[in-house]
């Protein structure tokens, strides 16, 4: 893959955002991880077994088509067109940028209602049970996780495997985010999807939170104190990826992030992440917005100066 393709990719992603229409390569992979469930549940295959074979056959099955364009792609206007469309609908910092902009200016006008249905867009836990100051700390700690899961892992394995890399990550990013729940449904059968999620993040997530607290300034921040507070308490978090950039962007921004959190009904303990004392307003979601575009594109540039050597 060239740089050339990467930079394409990003500026569409930038410009025009993930389109919400039926046809999305990625909607389309989840309907078919949809069929593919169902018919191994139907075979009673629901326990990690199956949840084994879910994640090999819907890497094959979504997978194949795109590998199939890349290689079928012969001249090099082909394999540019090809490569910068695939790493396009493989990474979403522009919607996830622009989903964090409605939650502020939601929760600004005093829209909780709006601001609730943009922060159920990313991430899964009950914003029903989330008042002012819980929707922007969601959204600020979503902002973080997801600019790993929505742009710099996927453009990794695109300098690393090329764009089939990329779509290759989203199927499996995908899968976890459909089936990698630790509930009594998919504690079993969603376990090979959350492990390899958790492998294909474990460099990404690292790197990217690096780059967050270096960022820092931007932030109103320092630079000490956001790496300071990725270090004290990324391990703390359950997830062995998400606290990294979570923590980087609570160092990053004086806040207490993480705490108790409801999914489908129950109260999940999470730890407190950061020292900060001051309850996060709407204000810290522009301040974490810049952080975040800053980290991404940083990341973007390095590989795009990779690719070029």
């Amino acid at each position: 893959m060239t740089a050339w393709i990467l930079i394409a990719a990003v500026g569409l992603d930038l410009l025009i955002g993930d389109p919400e229409v039926r046809w999305h390569p990625v909607r389309m992979a989840g309907r078919g991880i949809e069929w593919i469930e169902a018919a191994l549940r139907r075979l009673k295959w629901d326990g990690r077994v199956g949840g084994a074979a879910l994640v090999i056959l819907a890497l094959a099955l979504c997978g194949f088509p795109v590998v199939a364009i890349v290689l079928i792609a012969a001249s090099p206007a082909a394999q540019f067109a090809a490569g910068t469309v695939i790493v396009y609908f493989s990474i979403a910092l522009g919607s996830l940028l622009r989903t964090g902009h409605d939650v502020r200016s939601a929760l600004e006008a005093g829209r909780v209602d709006d601001a609730r249905a943009g922060v159920a867009r990313l991430c899964g836990r009950d914003v029903d049970r989330l008042d002012r100051e819980g929707l922007t700390r969601a959204t600020v700690e979503s902002l973080a996780e997801n600019s790993v899961d929505g742009f710099t892992a996927p453009i990794f394995y695109a300098a690393l495997l090329g764009p089939a890399g990329a779509w290759l990550y989203r199927i499996a990013n995908t899968l976890d985010s459909m089936v990698g729940y630790k509930n009594e449904k998919y504690l079993r059968f969603g376990r090979a999807a959350a492990r390899l999620d958790d492998i294909l993040n474990f460099i990404p997530a690292r790197l990217t939170a690096v780059l967050l607290s270096l960022w820092s300034p931007v932030a109103r921040g320092r630079v000490r104190d956001g790496w300071r507070c990725m270090w004290e308490y990324a391990r703390l978090h359950p997830s062995p990826n998400a606290g990294w950039p979570e923590s980087a962007a609570a160092g990053a921004l004086g806040l207490r992030l993480g705490g108790p959190a409801y999914y489908f009904g129950k109260e999940t303990e999470k730890p407190f992440l950061g020292g900060g004392l001051r309850p996060p307003v709407p204000a810290d979601l522009l301040l974490t917005a810049r952080l975040v575009t800053g980290a991404s594109l940083t990341f973007a540039a390095l590989l795009c100066g990779i690719l070029w050597l």
